[in-house]
């Protein structure tokens, strides 16, 4: 509350685990924002991560029963589109949790590791320093992300 009215957004990211810091970012936050591996073991890690939460939610609760988020989004990560089994698990998470899950994937690349090779974020490295090809499915996917959570943003501050 102290901070609330000097920024826009507020980023906690937290590990995907219980702590402190989890339970800290659950009471501060008005958004969530997901990521998940399309990966039946992530899914079941997912699962009982969720089932853990709630318990954790009920703590949040009983500091402030009008808490709600303006959103819940989960991200498809480390996403390849030739990967027949991932294919299968991200239709079924959507299925299963439907406009929850965003449209765009982060998908997986060797531009992610070229960046973090030489410290810099994906969109700062030289387009030059990698095929065409990678340059352009890593920023039309970032691209996508960045939209999608946009939109978010926009519809919770009631500004569509």
């Amino acid at each position: 509350d102290q901070v609330r009215n000097d920024y826009d957004i507020v980023m906690f990211d937290t590990p995907p685990q219980l702590s402190f810091a989890v339970i800290s970012a659950l009471f501060a936050s008005t958004g969530m924002l997901i990521p998940l591996t399309a990966s039946m073991l992530d899914v079941m890690s997912l699962a009982t991560f969720m089932d853990m939460a709630s318990e954790l939610m009920q703590v949040v609760e009983e500091q402030d029963r009008d808490k709600t988020y303006d959103f819940i989004r989960f991200l498809i990560t480390r996403y390849e589109t030739g990967d027949q089994p991932q294919l299968q698990v991200a239709s079924y998470l959507r299925t299963v949790l439907g406009d929850s899950v965003m449209s765009n994937e982060f998908v997986k690349s060797t531009a992610i590791g070229d960046a973090a090779n030489t410290k810099q974020p994906v969109l700062e490295v030289e387009p030059r320093d990698m095929t065409r090809s990678t340059y352009d499915r890593i920023v039309t996917s970032i691209s996508g992300i960045a939209d999608e959570v946009e939109a978010d943003l926009r519809k919770a501050w009631g500004r569509e």
